[in-house]
């Protein structure tokens, strides 16, 4: 009996360490600095889309002028958004996975299995497409990579990546933040590279930037879907609402300041672009 009655008194001992333990890891976890939340912002918001939308939106803008205007009213869009997401996921009192904002029943089942189903392998699908591209263009000089080998490169591409995700996951993910990372030099890179062009003079292409502006609502309504779709700040609110103190303050400064640098580094990026290339 005597024995019993310790292993209960030490088991709720134990137990109440352990809850200590608990409730400080997620006290240091709430500490996070605000300059913390900018990197994480900024480094989630940068996307590859950009090198494929840069040429698509300048073709369908027609000038640099009305090009750079559409990179920024989907920045603008991206922080609006961004910013509305983070109010709406902070009324809510469940963390956890992407769209869980207190919808349930049906919609909730419909809507993730869209995600699942339709969205997400789109959205993959469009990355590798323009990672194919890119790795075969060196092997066709004067004209664009065959339709068929881009295709095929794209489900390689696919179905190596899911292989090495589910094989060696540690992998994977350091494989992950290694291409994020190379990415992001070869943005700034591309920015410095546009500066140094610029400070030598070579901005006559940059006159008269609204000339051969293509006026059409359609046009550009795509531009600006495809420039919406190279900011990736909207994912970030999900994973650190519920994860730090005073989140709607210290969030909400984070995303303004990020996507707006952001902002600034792919309109460096197309000021680069249209100089080098025309």
């Amino acid at each position: 009996m005597a024995n019993s009655e310790y292993n209960s008194l030490l088991l709720n001992d134990v137990t109440d360490d352990a809850v200590d333990a608990v409730q400080i890891g997620i006290e240091r976890l709430k500490e996070h600095s605000f300059i913390h939340f900018i990197r994480l912002v900024a480094l989630k918001a940068f996307s590859p889309g950009i090198f494929f939308s840069s040429a698509f939106v300048f073709q369908l803008s027609g000038s640099y002028g009305l090009a750079t205007s559409i990179w920024v009213a989907g920045g603008l869009f991206s922080i609006l958004g961004t910013l509305c997401l983070t109010e709406m996921l902070n009324c809510t009192l469940d963390p956890g996975a992407q769209g869980n904002v207190h919808v349930e029943g049906l919609r909730t089942f419909v809507h993730l299995w869209l995600k699942l189903l339709m969205l997400e392998p789109a959205f993959q699908a469009v990355i590798a497409l323009i990672l194919s591209t890119y790795l075969l263009q060196p092997f066709f000089d004067h004209c664009s990579p065959c339709y068929i080998a881009v295709r095929m490169m794209a489900i390689f591409v696919v179905c190596f990546l899911t292989m090495l995700n589910c094989l060696f996951v540690t992998l994977g993910s350091k494989l992950q933040r290694f291409c994020k990372c190379f990415m992001i030099v070869m943005l700034l890179s591309i920015a410095v590279a546009g500066i140094v062009k610029m400070s030598q003079g070579n901005t006559s292409r940059l006159q008269n930037a609204f000339g051969g502006s293509v006026w059409e609502i359609t046009p550009i309504s795509l531009a600006l879907c495809v420039a919406v779709f190279s900011y990736w700040g909207q994912k970030i609110p999900k994973h650190l609402i519920h994860e730090t103190k005073h989140q709607k303050r210290k969030l909400s400064r984070a995303i303004v300041l990020s996507l707006s640098l952001v902002i600034v580094v792919y309109i460096l990026d197309n000021t680069a672009y249209f100089i080098m290339v025309g």
